[in-house]
């Protein structure tokens, strides 16, 4: 199975790129996307354990669809424009790929 998107994740920024093509298909705020998801303080202060427990916990939800029915998840409406939001909720690797 070949890899369809490449996402990049920062204290400051999350940046996706369809793999094919090389456009860009995702850009947010780190601390605008993963604020739901953090206990601990500050999203910019994360250190890379914490960020990367943030961001499975992000696409988990991604994959098995928002816990709120009335609103998407933070970043949900521009991975399904990309089409990248299909690929997280089909894949079996969604959650287990390299953090």
């Amino acid at each position: 199975m070949g890899i369809k998107y490449y996402f990049l994740v920062t204290l400051d920024e999350i940046r996706g790129w369809d793999v094919a093509s090389g456009n860009p298909v995702f850009f947010e705020s780190t601390p605008k996307v993963l604020a739901a998801y953090a206990t601990a303080g500050d999203v910019r202060r994360a250190g890379p354990s914490y960020l990367a427990a943030l961001v499975q916990a992000w696409v988990s939800d991604l994959a098995s669809r928002w816990k709120s029915k009335t609103s998407p998840a933070p970043g949900e409406t521009a991975l399904h424009t990309s089409g990248a939001l299909d690929v997280i909720r089909t894949s079996e690797q969604a959650t287990t790929g390299s953090l």
